[in-house]
């Protein structure tokens, strides 16, 4: 059982997610006068609190996330280092990740809606877009790519906000860390074919992830599915992609041409930005859907999970986890680097 304890200013009352080289507690920022607020902090493992690579990549995760303030981002408080442990603050979200949504609704009998999937890609659309879209001091443009956007990097709150995360293994034009030429970073199945052959990717590649996340919410079906890591590898790069609604008939027509573009294999034939994808779905929603809101996406979180009073938040530590979907395996640590990438 863990014990609550002082770490700083913040009170640690629960560990809420692991990962391989990280973990993730539930606190509370103190402060004067009885100031509380809730907050998630993130530190590495002593194991690996001396190895200077992990630690490069961990600061940088903070700088580029710092500078991405949006209601669909998680955000970043403040990187720290406490008795030589090296910690970044964050957005506690009172909720679940995609990868336990999408575990419930099947477990329960309970599938996402058509609408609901359609919101929460909109959503994502709107996080990265201004992510993308971000600039710096003197309006020169970033260049963010996430570059892991995976079940376990999107997180639903109990409200029903929609919140990207773990912009750990994100690459800025400016280059904060250096990722070696060649290595792949990512989650096995949810990559573009760009990605896993290694060469550089932009935006668009995002783009091609949200696609996957949107055609496995709408079917109930892994896109890339395989035995083995290769599997899923080899069928990533290949990018055939079967139409959802000829997957599963509750998906209207009417979205295929939206997953498709997507998830385009060549770049220059998907959608020019993630506006453009959140536009498409917007059109579609409204002219097609029933009806979904932050408030009914909530309201369907807390059916699915209706005895969870604390949720949980950031449940995937660091992007060096392995998570447990089939082939959505995530590689790429700072020693695995030099030998391959996502």
């Amino acid at each position: 059982m863990f014990i609550s304890t002082q770490f700083g200013q913040y009170l640690l009352s629960e560990r809420i997610g692991v990962g391989g080289m990280a973990e993730i507690f539930k606190a509370k920022l103190l402060g004067v006068g009885g100031f509380e607020r809730p907050m998630a902090v993130k530190q590495i493992l002593p194991q690996y609190a001396a190895d200077p690579d992990f630690i490069e990549m961990f600061i940088d995760e903070a700088k580029i996330s710092v500078k991405l303030q949006h209601g669909n981002i998680v955000g970043v408080h403040e990187l720290g280092r406490i008795d030589g442990t090296y910690f970044i603050a964050m957005e506690y979200v009172h909720g679940h990740n995609l990868s336990e949504v999408i575990a419930a609704a099947s477990k329960r009998g309970l599938p996402l809606s058509v609408d609901h999937a359609v919101l929460i890609g909109i959503e994502i659309c709107k996080g990265l877009d201004y992510a993308h879209r971000r600039t710096d001091e003197q309006g020169q443009p970033l260049g963010v790519v996430h570059r892991d956007l995976s079940p376990g990097n999107v997180m639903i709150s109990f409200d029903g906000a929609v919140k990207i995360t773990d912009f750990g293994i994100a690459k800025a034009r400016h280059k904060l860390g250096k990722t070696a030429i060649g290595a792949i970073k990512g989650t096995y199945g949810y990559m573009s074919p760009e990605q896993l052959a290694g060469h550089p990717v932009d935006s668009r590649s995002d783009l091609f992830s949200t696609g996957i996340l949107l055609f496995e919410l709408l079917t109930g079906q892994q896109l890339f599915p395989g035995s083995t890591d290769l599997e899923a590898v080899e069928r990533a790069r290949e990018a055939r992609v079967t139409p959802p609604s000829l997957v599963s008939e509750r998906v209207p027509p009417g979205l295929d041409m939206i997953v498709l573009r997507a998830l385009e294999r060549e770049v220059e034939d998907r959608y020019a930005d993630a506006n453009a994808m959140q536009l498409a779905l917007s059109r579609f929603l409204f002219t097609s859907g029933r009806g979904a809101s932050s408030a009914t996406l909530g309201a369907y979180l807390r059916e699915l999970f209706p005895n969870d009073e604390q949720g949980s938040a950031q449940s995937e530590a660091t992007s060096l986890e392995v998570p447990e979907r089939g082939p959505a395996r995530r590689v790429g640590g700072p020693r695995a680097a030099a030998a391959s990438e996502r």
